[in-house]
C-alpha cells in the first residue's frame, strides 16, 4: 500500500530527508511543526511508530502498512477518515475534535486515546470489540451503554466525564486498570464483581462508597483521594494492596498498622499529628506525608524507604533521618530547616528545597544530585553547584542572584529556571549544549545573543525584562526552534524589524500558523509597530 516514488512531490522529498535521520528503532517523533502539510513521506521511511505532537494544518491522509503505533496529539484534526493504515494497533488521538472512528479502517485495533476531544457519542465504539485499552478522559459522554460490548477490554480511562452511572461495566470481566477520578459516583457496588481489578482510581468522587472494594482479591494498587472518606475498615480487608492514596481527605486519625504489605503510602494533605503506625510498615518506599504536621520520628527506622515527601510538615532538623540511607528522592520544601544531616543521603538523585530559608549549598556538594530545586532561597551564592556535574534539571526561580557563570560547568543541564533574580548576563549558557527548557522571566537582561547559538530550545520564557534592546530581540527571535516564546517587556517601544522569519502574524490574534512557535506571549508590551511582516503586511 505503499506510495510509489513516482508519486512523491517536491515537499515530500524536503521532508524525507529533513527527518530520515530522525527514525530510531523504526521510531519516529515531530513536534511543534507547523508546516506539516501533508504526511505522505511518512510511508516512505522506516517507521512503524509515529507520534505528531502540535502539528497543525495537517491534511489527514496516509497510507502505510508499516505503521503499528500513531499518536496525534493536539493537532487540531476532526477526522481520520483519510488514513489507511490496515496493520495499526495502538491509536492515540489525544487533544483534537475527533469525534467519530469506524472500526472497520483498522480492523487490528487494540489500544484507543480519544481524550479530551468534546466527544458526547461513543456508539462508534461497538465497531471495535476487540480494544483491550480505551481512555475517554475530559469528554461529555451522555451514554456510556456501549462498553457492555467491549469485553476484551482490560485498561479503561472515563475519567472527568461527568458519569454518576458506571453500571455499564458489568459485563467487563477481563477488567484490570480502571479510573473514574473527578466524576458524579457514588455506587460502585459493579466494582465487585469485577474480579480481575488490580488498579482502581475513585478519587474526586465525593462521598463514593468504596466497600465492595473489599471483594477484590488481586487489587494492588487504590487511589481514594478527595472523597470525604471517614470510614478505613474497608483498606484493612483488601490484603492485595500495595499502593494507597488517602491525600485530601481531612483525615485526623489513622491506624494502618495491619497493612504490611503497603510499598507506596500517599497521605497528603490531611491533618495528621500521630503517625506512629507507620513504624510498622516495613515494606513501604514511597511515602507522601506533605502539608500535615504530624511528628516524623516513628520514621527512622523505615530504611527501605527511597522516596519520601516531607513539604511543609513543619520539620526543624533531619536528624531524626539520618538512616534513611537509601533516599534517592526527596522533598522538603516550605521548611525553616537545618540541613546538616542532607549529607547522609549519599544515594540522593532528586532534591527539593524550595523555600527552606537556605543561603549556604555547600552541604551539597557530595550529593550526586540530577534534579535540584532551590526556589525561594536567598542564596549567598551558587558556587558548590560546580560538584553537581551530572545535574540535569536545576531550578533557582528568586533566588536573589546576580552572576550565574559557575552554571556553565553542568554540561548535562535539560531544564534550567532562572526567572525573579537580578542577572544581567547570560553568556555562561552559551557554553551549555543540552540546554532545552530555559525560564529567564523578571530579570535584567538585555542582551540575549549569547544564546542565540541554540537550536534544542523547547520552551524559552524571556518573561519581563528591563528594557530589552532591538537587537536582541532580533536575535531571540530568530531561534526558531523554540516551540514556545513569552516575551512581556514592558518597554518596547522601538520598532521592530525582526519578525520577518515568523511569517504568518495575524493581526486580530498574533496567531502565528506557520511558524516553529507553539505559544507566543507579547503581554504588558506598549508596541507601536510591528515591520515587514509577511508580504509587508503589518501589525499595528
Amino acid at each position: 500500500m505503499e506510495s510509489a516514488d513516482s508519486d512523491l512531490t517536491e515537499y515530500d522529498e524536503k521532508m524525507i530527508e529533513k527527518y530520515q535521520n530522525d527514525v530510531e528503532n523504526n521510531e519516529l517523533q515531530i513536534n511543534n511543526n507547523e508546516d506539516l502539510r501533508t504526511l505522505n513521506f511518512i510511508s516512505q521511511l522506516n517507521v512503524s511508530k509515529l507520534k505528531l505532537s502540535n502539528c497543525y494544518n495537517i491534511e489527514p491522509q496516509l497510507q502505510s502498512d508499516q505503521i503499528r503505533e500513531l499518536t496525534i496529539e493536539e493537532c487540531g484534526i476532526s477526522s481520520v477518515e483519510g488514513f489507511q493504515l490496515e496493520n495499526i494497533k495502538v491509536l492515540n488521538l489525544p487533544g483534537n475534535e475527533v469525534c467519530e472512528l469506524n472500526g472497520d479502517d483498522f480492523p487490528h485495533i487494540r489500544e484507543l486515546d480519544i481524550s479530551n476531544n468534546d466527544c458526547d457519542d461513543i456508539s462508534f465504539l461497538e465497531s471495535m470489540p476487540k480494544l483491550k485499552k480505551l481512555n475517554m478522559n475530559m469528554n461529555r459522554i451522555d451514554d456510556m451503554s456501549v462498553l457492555e460490548q467491549l469485553l476484551s477490554l482490560e485498561d479503561l480511562d472515563i475519567s472527568e466525564t461527568k458519569q454518576g452511572d458506571i453500571d455499564s461495566l458489568k459485563n467487563l470481566s477481563k477488567l484490570k486498570r480502571l479510573k473514574l477520578f473527578w466524576n458524579d459516583v457514588v455506587n460502585i457496588d459493579v466494582l465487585g464483581k469485577l474480579k480481575n481489578l488490580e488498579d482502581v482510581d475513585v478519587s474526586y468522587n465525593a462521598g463514593v462508597d468504596i466497600s465492595p472494594l473489599m471483594k477484590l482479591q488481586k487489587l494492588v494498587k487504590l487511589n481514594v483521594s478527595c472523597i470525604n472518606l471517614t470510614n478505613f475498615e474497608t483498606l484493612l480487608k483488601i490484603h492485595s494492596l500495595k499502593e494507597l492514596n488517602l491525600s485530601r481527605n481531612g483525615i485526623k486519625q489513622l491506624d494502618l498498622q495491619q497493612c504490611t504489605q503497603l510499598t507506596s503510602l500517599t497521605l497528603a494533605e490531611n491533618q495528621l499529628i500521630d503517625v506512629s503506625f507507620i513504624k510498622f510498615l516495613v515494606n513501604l518506599k514511597h511515602l507522601d506525608l506533605s502539608h500535615n504536621k504530624a511528628d516524623v520520628e516513628p520514621l527512622s527506622t523505615l530504611i527501605q524507604l527511597t522516596s519520601l515527601n516531607l513539604k511543609d510538615c513543619n520539620l526543624c532538623t533531619l536528624s531524626t533521618l539520618k538512616y534513611l540511607v537509601n533516599l534517592e528522592e526527596l522533598n522538603i520544601s516550605d521548611n525553616q530547616i537545618d540541613i546538616t544531616a542532607i549529607c547522609c543521603f549519599t544515594k540522593l538523585k532528586i532534591l527539593q528545597l524550595n523555600s527552606c530559608n537556605i543561603r549556604n549549598l555547600s552541604v551539597l556538594k557530595n550529593l550526586n544530585l540530577e534534579e535540584l530545586g532551590l526556589d525561594e532561597n536567598e542564596l549567598e551564592n551558587i558556587k558548590d553547584l560546580q560538584y553537581m556535574i551530572g545535574m540535569k534539571k536545576l531550578s533557582l526561580n528568586g533566588c536573589g542572584l546576580y552572576e550565574i557563570s559557575i552554571i556553565r560547568l553542568l554540561q548535562k543541564i535539560k531544564y534550567l529556571c532562572l526567572a525573579n533574580n537580578k542577572i544581567i548576563s547570560l553568556s555562561p549558557l552559551a557554553e551549555i549544549k543540552t540546554l532545552s527548557d530555559l525560564d529567564i522571566d523578571s530579570n535584567f537582561v538585555q542582551d540575549l545573543s549569547k544564546i542565540q547559538a541554540h537550536k534544542n530550545y523547547k520552551s524559552y520564557n524571556i518573561g519581563t525584562q528591563q528594557e530589552p534592546t532591538a537587537e536582541s530581540m532580533k536575535l531571540a527571535i530568530r531561534m526558531d526552534a523554540i516551540d514556545q516564546i513569552n516575551i512581556q517587556a514592558r518597554q518596547i517601544r522601538r520598532k521592530i524589524h525582526n519578525l520577518k522569519a515568523v511569517n504568518n502574524i495575524k493581526k486580530e490574534s498574533i496567531n502565528m500558523s506557520k511558524s516553529m512557535f507553539n505559544q507566543v506571549n507579547f503581554a504588558n508590551n506598549v508596541i507601536r509597530l510591528f515591520q515587514k511582516l509577511d508580504n509587508n503586511e503589518g501589525c499595528q
